[in-house]
C-alpha cells in the first residue's frame, strides 16, 4: 500500500475548522483529521466533496465526530441510487463508518 500524500494548509470539508489532510484511494478521495470538537475523522470522495450542502455538511460531521470517539472514519461517497441498476435515477451521497485501517 503507497503512503499517503500530505495537503498543505487543510481544512475539513464538513465543518471548515483546521485540519490535517492526505489525499487517500488514489487520489479520488481526502482523509481529513478535523481538530473541531464537534466534528472527526473523514473520508470524502472528489465527487461527494463538490455536492455537500450546509446542513448535511454539519450532520455529517457529528457522525464523524461519533465514528471517531469509537476509533472509526466517517467515509462519504457519491453513487447511484442502489435501487436502480441501470442508472437511469440521480445520484445520491452515501455514507458509512469504516475502520481507521482501510483508510489508503
Amino acid at each position: 500500500m503507497e503512503p499517503l500524500r500530505k495537503i498543505e494548509n487543510a481544512t475539513c470539508w464538513l465543518c471548515g475548522a483546521a485540519a490535517s489532510a492526505w489525499a487517500a484511494d488514489g487520489g479520488n478521495a481526502q482523509f481529513t483529521t478535523c481538530k473541531a470538537k464537534n466534528c472527526g475523522d473523514s473520508v470524502l470522495t472528489e465527487a461527494a466533496r463538490t455536492r455537500l450542502s450546509g446542513e448535511f455538511s454539519r450532520a455529517l460531521s457529528l457522525e464523524a465526530a461519533a465514528a471517531s470517539s469509537k476509533g472509526m472514519v466517517l467515509r462519504v461517497w457519491f453513487d447511484y441510487a442502489p435501487s436502480d441498476p441501470k442508472h437511469q435515477h440521480p445520484r445520491q451521497l452515501n455514507h458509512a463508518t469504516i475502520p481507521r485501517k482501510n483508510v489508503s
